[in-house]
């Protein structure tokens, strides 16, 4: 069926379906961005998925684990899962995850939404800092995947601009409709032995004495 969509001055995707055109709406964030607002309300993502709070932040339900196992390379050779998979999603008011590592290596990718990721590389002092944006602005250099490798600090979080523009919309189904949701498939697959949390102590010895360490304590875990 075809749909108009009026990117441009914020409006709805058209057509002659009622449900369809209420799927898709989109909103002029700032001068450079513009972003989805997610066509499933969090409430329902949550209620509807069946999904639980994450330790680390934001919610999740595991989807997948392959009954077949290997030894990983990654974990001295003991059996993991082939793969396994979760969704994972971050609200407005669940915005961000705090600093983690997986020993397996991790492929994101989008389903609504967006949000920025933080990787940080201990291999060198100080680490190395990366910043992408899982979103759907792909003409802005927003990306739909992201791959992270084994032993790479990583956190999740809304963007400041989406959260400030939930908060200050006359519309309240707006703060429904902004968040990110994403699937990850870990292979090998995950297992908490695997896994590890950054605390305030470890975040500052990677910075080896320097300063700009500070501004990530917030994200890392108690």
């Amino acid at each position: 069926m075809p749909v108009s969509l009026n990117l441009l001055r914020g409006g709805v995707a058209s057509s002659n379906s009622e449900s369809a055109s209420k799927a898709t709406t989109f909103h002029q964030v700032s001068k450079n961005s513009r972003h989805i607002v997610s066509a499933i309300p969090a409430s329902e993502v949550i209620r509807r998925l069946k999904f639980q709070k994450h330790p680390e932040g934001g919610y999740y339900i595991q989807t997948h684990q392959e009954l077949a196992e290997n030894p990983s390379p990654y974990a001295d050779n003991q059996l993991r899962p082939l793969a396994t998979s979760i969704l994972y999603f971050l609200s407005v008011d669940n915005a961000f995850g705090v600093f983690h590592m997986n020993k397996s290596s991790t492929l994101h990718a989008l389903h609504q939404g967006r949000a920025e990721y933080t990787l940080m590389y201990p291999d060198t002092t100080p680490p190395r800092i990366e910043k992408v944006i899982l979103g759907p602005n792909i003409e802005l250099g927003e990306k739909l995947q992201l791959y992270v490798g084994s032993n790479v600090w990583k956190k999740s979080s809304l963007l400041t601009e989406d959260l400030e523009f939930a908060k200050d919309s006359d519309d309240t189904s707006i703060r429904e409709r902004v968040g990110c949701l994403i699937s990850e498939v870990v292979f090998p697959g995950f297992v908490w032995e695997d896994h590890m949390y950054l605390d305030k102590e470890s975040l500052e010895r990677m910075w080896g004495g320097e300063e700009g360490w500070e501004e990530w304590v917030p994200y890392t875990k108690e």
